[in-house]
């Protein structure tokens, strides 16, 4: 399962909710991948009234689930657990 995080330095929120998918992922072993939307003008675009954006993609089996601020560490938990199948 793979994990992003649509963030930007500097943003209270998104260091939160950094911190809380460090703590899931050390439960349920998805791989993180982090972006900075100041680096790419079409996430930049797609994202800026949004951060923090979570996106989690289990499979081709599933559909990705993406989840938008504000977004709290139980709903982060359940989607997570859901998708992964525990």
């Amino acid at each position: 399962m793979r994990v992003i995080l649509y963030a930007k330095p500097a943003c209270h929120l998104c260091d939160v909710i950094k911190l809380d998918l460090l703590d899931l992922q050390a439960e349920f072993g998805f791989d993180l991948i982090e972006y900075n939307i100041l680096e790419d003008e079409a996430l930049y675009d797609a994202y800026f009234l949004t951060i923090p954006v979570v996106e989690i993609d289990a499979d081709e089996d599933k559909e990705p689930v993406q989840l938008m601020a504000p977004i709290g560490q139980i709903e982060l938990r359940r989607e997570i657990k859901r998708l992964s199948g525990r």
